[in-house]
Parts: C-alpha cells; sequence; structure tokens
C-alpha cells in the first residue's frame, strides 16, 4: 500500500500543474484587460470594416482620455478622503461633500461609458447588432468585476 502512494501521488501532482497551466494560459480576453485589448476585441468581434474602425477608435480614444481624466480626479478625492483619518478634525460636513463628488465621478463615468456605446452602436449594420448585444454581455462583467475567482487583497 506504501509503494503506491508515492506513484499515486506524483500523478495527481503533475495532473494538477497540468490543469494550472492550462488555466493559465487558456484565460477569456475579456480578463486579460491590458491596454487596447478591449478596444481589439471589439473591432475583431464586430467584424468592423475599415470606415469603421476609423470612427470606432477616434470613439475610443476619446472615451479613454475621458475616463482616464475621472480616474485621476477619483483618485485625489479618494486621497483627500481617507486622509482626513490623519487629522484630529472630523468636519462631517467636508467628509460629505467629497462624498457626493465621489458619487458625481462615478455617475460621470457611467453615463459616458453609456454614451460611448450608443455612439458604437450607432455605427454599426443590423447583421453586427447581434454581435454587439454579446459585446455589451462581456464589457459589463468586466464593469462589474464579475469573476469567479477575484485577485485576492495586497499583502497577504
Amino acid at each position: 500500500m506504501r509503494k503506491n502512494i508515492i506513484p499515486i501521488g506524483l500523478i495527481v501532482m503533475i495532473c494538477i500543474n497540468i490543469l494550472l497551466l492550462f488555466l493559465l494560459f487558456n484565460r477569456p480576453p475579456m480578463l486579460q484587460k491590458q491596454k487596447g485589448d478591449i478596444m481589439k476585441h471589439i473591432g475583431v468581434k464586430l467584424n468592423l470594416n475599415d470606415q469603421q474602425k476609423k470612427q470606432y477608435f477616434v470613439l475610443a480614444e476619446e472615451h479613454r482620455n475621458k475616463m482616464e481624466s475621472l480616474d485621476r480626479k477619483q483618485k485625489d478625492l479618494l486621497k483627500t478622503h481617507f486622509n482626513l483619518l490623519k487629522t484630529d478634525k472630523n468636519d462631517s460636513t467636508y467628509s460629505q461633500t467629497r462624498l457626493t463628488q465621489l458619487s458625481d465621478l462615478e455617475k460621470e463615468k457611467i453615463t459616458i461609458t453609456y454614451s460611448h456605446f450608443e455612439d458604437l452602436k450607432s455605427i454599426l449594420e443590423d447583421e453586427q447588432l447581434t454581435q454587439f448585444d454579446q459585446i455589451i454581455d462581456d464589457i459589463l462583467r468586466v464593469l462589474i468585476n464579475e469573476q469567479k475567482n477575484p485577485p485576492p487583497p495586497r499583502d497577504r
């Protein structure tokens, strides 16, 4: 019995390693959120023609610039808000103002993104609209961070 445990354990470990390598290299493309990957994914999945690609890349660049600007503002507001914890003054009015500003920024980000996809939809042909619905599902999963195994918190 003891002689069989080592080879069986070795086989199980090899199978686990093969499975992990498979999972590592076969991630869904929307979860590999590298700069420009989502843009390319959308262009390919919708089978955009050259004119549509030009229009889409202009729309995407405008959207990216707006979102980066809002992200910077949001980070600054978050830092300011949480730095209040380091001080003795606990001004609830000031804190509430920051929270309202953060909420407004999030609302603006959602509105801009929705408008961006409305603009994208407006340049599509009828036969591309069925793929557009799938793109929206893919984007929604990324936006709400719907992953089966989210990454662990840092420093753990």
